[in-house]
């Protein structure tokens, strides 16, 4: 099965699923026809599935649609399929509500499209249904913006970060660069923190080109300040990409599924007091200025000791 020029609107389940992409869609027998598209050959917990129904009652077609999205229900599925592979539910229906269904279904077919012969690959378990041949489960976004993708770390990954940390401008606002091993270890700490918290500093790709460009996403600092304990977020991309507005554009998105999916009260972020590149992120995405404060973790002689402060409430 291949992606026609459209993808029909009734393929888009209540919840946020697209249907063209489940499993039971691309068998090859008894395919199932989608959410909303009748029941034949249809799973039976899709048959009696309790948010289709209570969507149904309210007289909605899809959950964005209700003022109490994303409902308890909606965040159980959620949270399962962010897990389960690294697709988020909420994020889609919210990019469907705002970029426009139509919209957001052709954008999916650059995303499940298999690179090796146009088939479309399946959420379920990441297989072609045409060459049957296996994705790498990880390339699955957790959610996204409209040129970037947010997922886990891959050791491919690993070399084009430590060029990152080792770059004079990209680390100009921090006390050093990193090493080999340093950075390394970095990644691995974002990724025991992705597993504790299900959350973290994500690696982002242009899903265009899928070319890995760097890090946004939140962490929780371990220092002790009048602001802490609190959620942070972060970002640092590579020399090559800057100017380009992903900063601003990833940032925005994090903070939309850290108050919208993780449920976050306020966010912080904070940086050196002349790193204008990134306060001018902080203001572009909402955030206001708290203070300045000295970073404990910088010496007292040091000039990046002194960091300006920036928060932004639900």
């Amino acid at each position: 099965m291949r992606f026609q020029e459209h993808i029909d609107n009734k393929m888009f389940a209540p919840c946020g699923m697209n249907c063209k992409v489940c499993y039971k869609h691309l068998k090859d027998k008894k395919a199932c026809h989608g959410c909303l598209v009748g029941d034949e050959h249809k799973p039976e917990h899709c048959v009696h599935c309790k948010i289709k129904e209570c969507a149904k009652s309210r007289g909605f077609t899809y959950c964005y649609e209700c003022g109490d999205f994303p409902c308890k229900l909606v965040k159980n599925l959620d949270k399962s399929y962010r897990k389960r592979y690294g697709v988020s539910l909420v994020e889609n229906s919210k990019r469907a509500k705002e970029e426009g269904l139509s919209h957001f279904m052709q954008s999916e077919i650059t995303r499940w499209t298999c690179r090796n012969c146009g088939g479309i690959i399946s959420l379920h378990d990441a297989q072609c249904s045409e060459c049957h041949m296996k994705e790498n489960t990880e390339m699955s976004y957790i959610f996204e913006s409209e040129r970037l993708g947010f997922r886990r770390w891959k050791d491919e990954d690993r070399l084009p970060f430590f060029h990152m940390n080792s770059d004079d401008d990209v680390m100009k606002y921090f006390p050093n660069k990193l090493t080999k091993e340093q950075s390394d270890d970095f990644v691995d700490r974002i990724e025991k923190n992705i597993e504790l918290h299900g959350y973290g500093l994500w690696a982002v790709e242009i899903k265009k080109t899928r070319a890995f460009i760097g890090f946004i996403g939140f962490s929780n600092p371990t220092f002790e300040a009048f602001f802490t304990p609190c959620v942070e977020i972060g970002w640092r991309l590579a020399r090559k990409h800057w100017n380009q507005g992903y900063a601003t554009e990833g940032a925005k998105a994090c903070l939309d599924y850290g108050f919208g999916v993780l449920g976050f009260e306020e966010i912080h972020s904070f940086t050196a007091q002349n790193n204008t590149q990134s306060i001018n992120v902080m203001k572009k995405i909402g955030m206001e200025e708290l203070s300045t404060f000295n970073h404990p973790r910088i010496s007292e002689d040091h000039p990046l000791r002194l960091h300006v402060l920036y928060r932004r409430k639900r």
